[in-house]
């Protein structure tokens, strides 16, 4: 049985703006954090990233797209149903905004812890369309493979260490059943309702699943992400955007950040039109 939170584990709401995600409140691995955005202006300011891996995936029924810069030259829309994945490493500033102003990109962003021995690698990124992401459907279930594999279909994006991330629907009445192996393994509901192994689950619910076989039916439209991640072998230090093993290795990070070091970014201004 699964165990799960009933309430949005984080929310916040401002003009052009919402977002309900993870972040640590309940086991997700390497998978540090996942926000579900909403997002209609360009709010949010160029900002560092160093030690993990962002992915950015917008929903294939997102109305918009979203635009992403970052500090190495890379400028690119990521359409409904595509990802963009910033190793970020020694570190890298970006920004990400709707690609129009006024049309709402709707979409996953999450954070991927780097192993230890990867935390310094240079920053790098990849983009891939929605032709690209393996999708699986059969009897009322849509499996769209973000990461890792899913009965034989691989994404072309491999997480490190090894993260497998599933974007599921499942149609009223439809069911599916998950092989779970004996890492950490989480469900974020998107939207609609039904039960996981007969605990009911609806919108914002997160759910911790216990490794072993996970019966997931539908009865509303249900969409979801299921992330299965091995576990963390230490504690992390985080302040703010950046995220290391090591205390020192942070206060480097923000050292070089504050130097300069990870370049910079003029913000996209709320008064730019679409």
């Amino acid at each position: 049985m699964p165990s799960h939170l009933r309430v949005p584990l984080r929310e916040l709401r401002e003009p052009g703006f919402r977002v309900v995600g993870i972040r640590g409140a309940i086991r997700t691995g390497h998978v540090l954090h996942v926000d579900r955005f909403r997002m209609t202006e360009p709010v949010i300011p160029p900002h560092p990233h160093a030690g993990f891996s962002a992915l950015t995936y917008v929903l294939p029924n997102s109305p918009g797209s979203m635009m992403n810069r970052d500090s190495h030259g890379e400028h690119r829309e990521i359409p409904p149903g595509a990802l963009h994945f910033t190793t970020a490493g020694r570190g890298i500033v970006h920004e990400e905004v709707p690609s129009r102003r006024g049309i709402e990109s709707h979409g996953l962003q999450i954070f991927s812890k780097l192993p230890r021995e990867r935390e310094q690698v240079a920053p790098e990124v990849q983009h891939y369309g929605p032709s690209e992401l393996p999708i699986v459907e059969r009897d009322g279930v849509t499996v769209r493979v973000i990461a890792g594999a899913y009965e034989g279909h691989v994404s072309p994006l491999r997480l490190d260490p090894p993260t497998t991330l599933l974007h599921l629907e499942v149609t009223p009445g439809a069911s599916l059943t998950l092989s779970l192996p004996s890492h950490d393994a989480f469900a974020l509901v998107l939207d609609g309702s039904g039960s996981i192994e007969a605990s009911e689950v609806q919108e914002s619910d997160a759910c911790v699943l216990v490794p072993g076989e996970a019966r997931i039916e539908a009865a509303v439209r249900l969409r979801l992400l299921v992330g299965v991640s091995p576990p963390l072998d230490a504690p992390v230090h985080w302040a703010g955007p950046f995220c290391f093993f090591a205390p020192e290795r942070l206060a480097e990070a923000q050292a070089r950040y504050r130097a300069g070091e990870m370049g910079g970014l003029e913000p996209t201004h709320r008064d730019i039109g679409p």
